[in-house]
């Protein structure tokens, strides 16, 4: 059985703002009079943001625009269901444009990225105290296909060395040598995937596996601060610094 979705409170807020304006709108008009002009006029005010019985409304964007007149079609569907209404209004099409594509790391870039998880400040000392853990998480990242926090989740009883597969956003009591998989997990999806050994990844867990560290639950055995979402600033630190270090000619990267 899925587990039930909870929903972020940022994204719960953002709802309830688009189903206020929504109402404010549209709340005194009857179902059978919702007309196309209307839907128009509401996609507008979406879009470039509105003022509306004294509250402001910032613009949003197309992609949730898009999502907003979903819902409102739904809404309007269920009415005809029920015989409220006879047929849906024409909707305005938004144009969405496509999402950014996200440049990747040459194996150049990420190979320099991987030694300055070692890398020293000025004083010799280590520029994080994570180093070895930061260098294994880059690691699992690229060889996994894995979220961040998906990674940070993983336990070694996630981990089937004897099939060669690992199992990405089970749930923590999860063994790998379930076969159902598909449903529950924490992932971002709600659901957990089987992602096959490829070599760098099987002998990276081997290795890691290897250590005396491997005793804990954790694929990643990594402080509570770090854990609790500081794995960002740790490794947005470590790409500032291959950025000053490589226009440096003292660079200590080896």
């Amino acid at each position: 059985m899925a587990s039930a979705r909870k929903k972020e409170k940022r994204t719960q807020e953002k709802e309830a703002a688009a189903t206020e304006l929504r109402n404010v709108h549209l709340g005194q008009v009857r179902l059978d009079q919702i007309s196309t002009p209307m839907i128009k006029d509401f996609v507008e005010k979406r879009l470039n943001g509105c003022r509306l019985r004294g509250k402001h409304y910032d613009p949003a964007a197309p992609r949730t625009v898009a999502l907003d007149l979903i819902a409102l079609r739904n809404v309007l569907n269920a009415a005809i269901d029920s015989d409220h209404i006879r047929e849906l209004p024409r909707f305005p099409r938004v144009k969405v444009p496509p999402p950014p594509r996200r440049p990747l790391l040459t194996p150049e870039q990420f190979e320099k990225l991987l030694r300055l998880c070692f890398a020293t400040k000025d004083n010799s000392e280590p520029l994080t105290k994570n180093g070895q853990q930061l260098h294994d998480f880059l690691r699992l990242l690229a060889f996994s296909g894995a979220r961040e926090q998906e990674a940070l989740r993983l336990r070694w009883s996630h981990v089937d060395f004897a099939r060669r597969r690992i199992f990405i956003g089970a749930d923590e009591d999860f063994t790998a040598t379930a076969m159902t998989i598909g449903s529950g997990g924490t992932s971002k999806s709600h659901s957990s995937r089987v992602v096959d050994f490829n070599p760098q990844l099987e002998e990276l867990l081997r290795e890691m596996h290897g250590r005396p560290r491997a005793r804990f639950r954790l694929v990643i055995p990594l402080s509570s601060t770090w854990r609790e979402g500081h794995s960002r600033q740790n490794v947005s630190r470590v790409i500032e610094t291959s950025t000053r270090q490589s226009r440096s000619a003292q660079s200590r990267v080896p």
